[in-house]
């Protein structure tokens, strides 16, 4: 009964910082403001998005994938809507109608509803799939001979760009230098060669690195360290890191790759034993994004501070509103602009999406980025903008587009969870490596645009995969035979 009344208190609390606490001191951050139907609309999305993670924190479950998609919505949807159309500022130019802002509003609750639709329906067991996604996961675990390979050449890849850069002050540069410096490394030749070419760099060392770790935690906490590591294991895990730190770090890296980075090393090693450990996690994540977010991007043109300190102190209190950071429901306004004007394209931005790879040489007409259309469409000069998966979805369907895409979404994310919450006692299996660095990579995702987001996706998945193998023990039954300790550790043994 005691531990019911806590469990609730536990969710009041979540309900108080996230509904109450938080809107309340960034509003009165504002200078003036005016109040009206559509700032309730957005304050409904904070509600409901607090309401869904409180619910979370009761539960305590370790839902990672579930709470960073609601604190993507209760930040970006929710609360930075609320404090612009208080204060009628946007991050971007533009005016728009009222009805525009409707309904966009109402793109924005057609998803989540559609996205609860489907989640509710994957919650259930011996859902459609369920059994292919087992199939295809349950039965791969961390490989340590992959993963050294794997750590091997991905190292050796990576200081070979690095040194063809021209060392390792390249890799230190601002990101839009360094981006310049892959360009013409790349010689320009189209945007396929140059993905490919970042994602190189960035994608094999970070899996690497994903992988190491873990074997290494887990074998520490189940007893089993010398099974997988000896000491020049030990000392690649530790090259691969620094490496790590010099590549993927915050001046040259996008804040979402970083973030990437940090949060999924952060799922991966905590371990979820308090029964506020939800609570715990979901407010700091959230206050992170609220107060570091707009700062990571301090050295995003340049890496002397001089330059970069007077702009980020001149916008500190209002950046929610100001920053272009949080443009995502003004962007979601432009698409609904975009789709009254050139009607929707059919699908046509998903499937450039899924064709990602293919050089535009070849295909003459493939499509751009759905923010780079919105803001050509907008007439804005800087188009290399952000685009929710939202718009992405009204501008390819409409409506109904936006239905369609969030139930699936919705279904395949509540299928995996449910799978990855009794993959506990397995620490090195697939689920285990994927879920926590989906879980972190969901915001880019999110906030978009698709088409970037899903080029560097793929590749995540492609070497996880590569790192993982399929394990068949015990006349076929499938079991983590890496994870078992030994009997006498077994009473010391903690797990999530």
């Amino acid at each position: 009964m005691l531990n019911n009344i806590n469990r609730y208190l536990l969710g009041l609390q979540s309900i108080w910082l996230l509904a109450g606490l938080i809107p309340t001191v960034t509003i009165a951050c504002l200078s003036s403001m005016e109040m009206g139907f559509l700032p309730f609309a957005a304050f409904l999305i904070v509600l409901v998005s607090s309401l869904r993670l409180s619910i979370f924190s009761i539960q305590n479950e370790k839902r990672i994938i579930s709470m960073t998609f609601w604190i993507y919505v209760y930040i970006f949807l929710g609360l930075s809507p609320l404090l612009q159309l208080l204060s009628r500022h946007l991050p971007l130019e533009g005016s728009y109608k009222y009805r525009t802002i409707v309904t966009s509003f109402f793109i924005i609750f057609y998803g989540l509803l559609s996205y609860e639709s489907g989640w509710w329906f994957g919650s259930k067991n011996n859902t459609l799939f369920t059994g292919t996604i087992r199939k295809l996961t349950a039965s791969r675990y961390i490989s340590s001979r992959r993963t050294f390979f794997l750590s091997f050449f991905s190292l050796i890849g990576t200081i070979f760009i690095i040194l063809n850069l021209g060392g390792m002050e390249s890799i230190l540069l601002a990101r839009e230098e360094q981006l310049n410096m892959l360009i013409e490394f790349s010689k320009g030749e189209n945007q396929v060669k140059l993905q490919i070419l970042s994602m190189l760099l960035k994608v094999p060392i970070f899996i690497s690195l994903i992988l190491l770790w873990t074997l290494w935690h887990q074998g520490r906490r189940t007893s089993i360290y010398n099974y997988h590591f000896n000491f020049w294991k030990i000392i690649l895990l530790v090259v691969i890191f620094v490496i790590n730190l010099f590549v993927n770090n915050p001046v040259s890296s996008a804040r979402y790759w970083f973030g990437t980075i940090v949060l999924s090393l952060l799922f991966l090693t905590i371990r979820w034993r308090s029964k506020k450990s939800f609570a715990i996690i979901m407010a700091a994540i959230t206050v992170s994004f609220i107060l570091v977010f707009p700062l990571a991007d301090t050295f995003r043109y340049t890496t002397n501070l001089d330059k970069t300190v007077k702009y980020e102190s001149s916008n500190r209190i209002n950046f929610l509103v100001e920053k272009g950071d949080y443009d995502s429901f003004q962007q979601i306004l432009n698409t609904t602009e975009y789709v009254e004007d050139k009607g929707i394209s059919f699908g046509k931005q998903m499937f450039g999406t899924i064709m990602f790879w293919v050089p535009r040489n070849l295909w003459s007409s493939k499509p751009v980025p759905s923010g780079m259309v919105v803001a050509e469409h907008k007439g804005y000069e800087y188009t290399n903008l952000s685009l929710p998966l939202w718009g992405e979805a009204y501008m390819d369907g409409g409506i109904p587009g936006v239905i369609l895409v969030f139930v699936i979404y919705g279904y395949i994310i509540s299928t995996i969870e449910k799978l990855y919450l009794k993959s506990y006692l397995h620490g090195t299996n697939f689920l285990n490596i994927f879920v926590p660095v989906y879980a972190a990579y969901q915001f880019f995702l999110l906030r978009g645009t698709l088409m970037s987001a899903f080029a560097y996706f793929i590749p995540l998945v492609i070497f996880i995969y590569i790192g993982t193998k399929r394990e068949c023990f015990n006349n076929g039954k499938h079991f983590d035979i890496h994870m078992e300790p030994r009997p006498r550790e077994m009473k010391n043994t903690k797990y999530f």
